[in-house]
């Protein structure tokens, strides 16, 4: 073997460390801004900070340390954000910088294009109840397929620090999540993003994050 080969393949060997502890990284950061798995969770707001529009799918749950859905705890930390929350078991309403949305997650976002600077979807992709994710749509199925559409036009991607954080792991099967990775192919080369899927700590799907692609 050639020294400008050995040379090379060592600094492939000394590259995935480091790569391995930035996805760790990125898992955690995206542990924090969703509070965790667990109920009354400390939410970090740091991550929102540079988000002037905020959108919370399926937000609902009262989750957080305060009682306080995402949404609500996150209006609360930055008053000056324009920040929605959605759900099919909300009415909609407007209180302050919170706008309170009826939405279905099978049918087109009410939202124009480029809306989001920041997309948040706590325990949406947990399969915990029936055949259908948490976040209400078929998991294997044209549902899916358009939900990450939506998501992907919606999200504001003239920000190049614009993130859709989607998360759940609970019966995501590597069947499902092969068809999710299909999904964010598709998306990589229609739509100008690039979408990453997470793999927990302790193993197993964790989350999905869509961004902008970087240019050259």
């Amino acid at each position: 073997m050639k020294i400008r080969e050995i040379l090379a393949l060592l600094a492939i060997i000394a590259s995935i460390p480091a790569q391995a502890v930035e996805r760790k990284c990125l898992v955690s950061e995206i542990g924090a801004m969703i509070g965790g798995r667990g109920e009354a969770a400390s939410v970090d707001a740091a991550p929102y900070a540079h988000a002037d529009t905020v959108l919370f799918l399926s937000d609902s749950s009262q989750t957080t340390v305060n009682g306080l859905s995402l949404g609500s705890a996150i209006a609360e930390a930055y008053p000056e954000k324009s920040v929605v929350r959605t759900d099919f078991a909300f009415a909609d309403e407007i209180t302050g910088n919170l706008s309170t949305r009826y939405m279905d997650n099978t049918k087109p976002f009410p939202f124009p294009d480029n809306s989001f600077d920041v997309i948040v979807m706590r325990r949406g992709l947990c399969i915990c109840h029936g055949s259908r994710v948490c976040g209400g749509f078929l998991p294997i199925s044209e549902e899916s397929r358009q939900f990450f559409s939506e998501v992907t036009r919606v999200l504001n991607k003239k920000n190049p620090r614009a993130k859709a954080v989607l998360e759940g792991g609970y019966g995501v099967f590597p069947n499902v999540e092969n068809a999710w990775r299909e999904i964010g192919e598709q998306l990589e080369q229609t739509q100008g993003v690039s979408m990453e899927i997470f793999t927990s700590p302790w193993g197993g799907f964790h989350s999905i994050a869509i961004s902008p692609a970087r240019t050259p």
